[in-house]
């Protein structure tokens, strides 16, 4: 039977496998019919399988492959985690690097400064306010008594609204005279204008024709964000030292086609490995060891697919790229390169 030691457990593979059912994530999803009463315990709902004899799993297919590896009555060490469970806090600051720089807490402004900022925000709105109080036509005692007094300047003044109503009017052709009807008379009484004009009281929206985005602008737009991964993607290669990788996360874009792109324009080989097939389409670690090791020896680009996919098989490249480190890169080409095409994972090895 099972025993618990810490966060691990034993138990045999036939047990294990009869017992629970888990998620793409290895989440314990559920416990099957005829249940070890131990491992039922121990690995409660919302459990989550790591590591399975010192071998870490991301996914259920890398822990039924792990699981089925060997003969079923044998004995396995499972480590897992709980959900929602406390645990040590780790201090980030300091310990992460992005872009070559390391990490650290954003300067937090003084008190004086945020209240000094928010005073002069207000100060700035109540202007702006009375400014738009005073130029407005119809709140203005200059504008109204001129109108009286003088019929020129009223004429003028008049001329000037009529202009830019009239620019206004014709950048919108839902709004023209023949859509609206005639604008109603001040002296004409409510019954004589209903009478008059037969639009109704709302406007149909469904009516109105809303001009929509040219094919263009969403091919010049992906073309220019192809452009610069393309970029990105060239300096890179130039820029990375020799046993270094080049990790692609894009949106949106293929990286692969890209890679290739520039591959070709740089006239270097490419080999790729897909980890997105299905598990018995994946290389076997030696079949992974040799096609890189050739890659290296060639000076070609080494390209992984979807690594995301199998962290296993990252591991087996993190064993390859520390056995050349450790042999001062003998016999492995200048112009060789590793490229990983890859979604943010939390188990991606570090060194990597």
């Amino acid at each position: 039977m099972s025993h618990e030691r810490g966060n691990s457990i034993e138990a045999t593979v036939d047990e294990v496998l009869r017992s629970i059912s888990v998620t793409p994530d290895c989440q314990i999803e559920s416990h099957l019919n005829g249940a070890e009463e131990d491992i039922a315990s121990k690995l409660d709902l919302g459990s989550r399988i790591v590591e399975v004899d010192g071998q870490t799993v991301t996914d259920s297919g890398e822990l039924r492959e792990v699981l089925l590896s060997g003969d079923l009555s044998r004995k396995v060490s499972m480590k897992y985690e709980k959900v929602n469970e406390p645990v040590q806090q780790v201090k980030i600051e300091g310990s992460v690097r992005y872009d070559g720089r390391v990490s650290a807490l954003a300067r937090q402004p003084s008190r004086d400064a945020v209240m000094s900022e928010l005073a002069d925000e207000d100060t700035s709105l109540t202007t702006l306010q009375q400014t738009a109080f005073l130029t407005s036509p119809s709140k203005s005692p200059k504008t109204t008594s001129r109108s009286d007094g003088s019929p020129s300047v009223a004429n003028s003044a008049s001329k000037t609204e009529a202009e830019v109503d009239n620019s206004s009017i014709a950048s919108s052709s839902a709004f023209t005279a023949a859509n609206m009807g005639d604008a109603p008379d001040n002296n004409m009484s409510t019954a004589e204008y209903n009478r008059k004009s037969d639009v109704p009281q709302l406007l149909e929206f469904e009516q109105i024709t809303t001009p929509v985005l040219p094919e263009e602008f969403n091919t010049q737009s992906r073309r220019a964000s192809e452009g610069t991964v393309r970029r990105r993607i060239m300096q890179a290669v130039e820029m990375v030292p020799l046993g270094a990788c080049v990790i692609c996360v894009c949106h949106e874009v293929n990286p692969i086609a890209e890679i290739e792109l520039v591959a070709m324009t740089l006239n270097r080989p490419i080999v790729t490995v897909d980890l997105g097939v299905k598990l018995r389409l994946r290389p076997k670690p030696e079949a992974f060891a040799e096609q890189f090791k050739a890659a290296m020896h060639e000076g070609a680009w080494f390209v992984l697919i979807n690594a995301h996919k199998s962290i296993a098989t990252c591991r087996v490249l993190e064993e390859l790229l520390k056995e050349i480190e450790s042999r001062n890169f003998e016999g492995i080409s200048p112009n060789a390169r590793v490229i990983i095409c890859m979604e943010a994972h939390p188990h991606f090895p570090q060194f990597l």
